[in-house]
C-alpha cells in the first residue's frame, strides 16, 4: 500500500487509478487517499475495511469488471463495495463477462484469455475514461 501511494506521489490530483487483481485493491487504496477522477477495478475489488477506510470518496466514479466464475471473485465483497460507492453518491458501472479467467484480458495466459471479453472490457474502459473530467478537476472530497 505504501508503494502504491509513493508511485503516485508526484502526480497532480485528478488522475485515474486502475489495477488488475491485487492491483485493483491498490487503485482503490490510492483513491481513498488522493483526489482522483475515477477508479477502474479489473478482476479485483476489496471491501473498504481491508483498506483501512470508512467511506468511498464522494462523487468518485468507478467501474468493476469480473468474469462470472473468476476463482478469486468474492461476490459479498463486491456487493459491499458497490453499496459503499453508491452511498457516496458516486456512479458505478459493474460488468460481468462469461468464463472463469481471472486475468482474462491477458493474451499471454491462454488458459484465461478471452479475446471477445477483453475487447468489450477495453471499449467500456475507454468510454469510462472519455467521460472523466480533465486532470486537476477531480471531484472534491465531501
Amino acid at each position: 500500500m505504501q508503494r502504491a501511494q509513493e508511485a503516485v506521489a508526484d502526480l497532480p490530483d485528478g488522475f485515474l487509478t486502475a489495477g488488475f487483481s491485487n492491483g485493483a485493491g491498490m487503485a482503490e487504496f490510492v483513491a481513498l487517499r488522493r483526489r482522483v477522477s475515477g477508479v477502474l477495478m479489473l478482476s479485483g475489488a476489496l471491501p473498504l475495511e481491508i483498506l483501512r477506510a470508512d467511506a468511498w470518496p464522494a462523487g468518485t466514479p468507478a467501474q468493476i469488471h469480473y468474469t462470472h466464475d473468476d476463482p478469486f471473485r468474492r461476490q459479498e465483497a463486491i456487493d459491499t463495495l458497490a453499496a459503499t460507492i453508491r452511498a457516496a453518491g458516486a456512479s458505478l458501472q459493474m460488468f460481468d463477462y462469461p468464463g472463469r479467467g481471472h486475468l482474462f484480458t491477458d493474451p499471454s495466459l491462454p488458459e484465461e484469455y478471452d479475446a471477445d471479453a477483453a475487447e468489450l472490457l477495453w471499449r467500456r474502459v475507454l468510454d469510462f475514461c472519455a467521460g472523466l473530467p480533465p486532470i486537476g478537476t477531480a471531484p472534491t472530497r465531501g
